[in-house]
């Protein structure tokens, strides 16, 4: 063990703790005067946030849809770029936000329904967004030659219902 104390008793005696075990060649860190393990390290290398027991190289437990969530901030070219990856239990999504976690910008459901723009997709691929003349979707693919050509397929039990297509320049 190595201790951290910010007093002598009480829970001020071992504020943070650091913590091997042989038994199962682990490391643990535990904070905040509790014996709890925060942050685990197994035998094998998986690290755990909020478990003592990772089943990947990193897992992370949480009892809400904030304390499972994984925020990436980069502070330079300013402050306002983050982003949020945030499993939601109460309807079994994975959101993408940005904004201090106040926009959500894509969303996972259990269902395999992706939406963009909407944190309710109610088709495989729904994309909310624009008014007016905005371009809300652009598939674009590189070609030089004049047989170039690219395609989008509609299809119903492979049958093809609609073809978009454009062909070279």
């Amino acid at each position: 063990y190595l201790l951290f104390a910010d007093g002598t008793s009480g829970n001020n005696r071992f504020r943070g703790q650091v913590r091997y075990d042989h038994n199962t060649d682990s490391l643990e860190f535990a904070v905040n005067g509790s014996s709890t393990a925060k942050l685990k390290i197994d035998s094998s290398g998986n690290v755990g946030i909020g478990t003592t027991s990772p089943g990947s190289k990193l897992t992370i437990s949480g009892t809400n849809n904030s304390t499972s969530e994984i925020t990436l901030i980069n502070t330079s070219p300013s402050t306002d770029n983050d982003w949020s990856i945030t499993p939601f239990y109460n309807d079994q999504s994975l959101r993408f936000r940005t904004n201090g976690a106040a926009t959500t910008v894509m969303t996972l459901k259990d269902n395999g329904n992706v939406g963009i723009g909407t944190s309710s997709p109610a088709n495989k691929f729904h994309v909310y967004g624009g008014s007016g003349n905005d371009v809300i979707a652009r598939f674009e693919a590189v070609g030089t030659g004049t047989g170039d050509y690219s395609e989008i397929h509609i299809a119903n039990n492979n049958n093809e219902r609609l073809v978009l297509g454009s062909i070279g320049s």
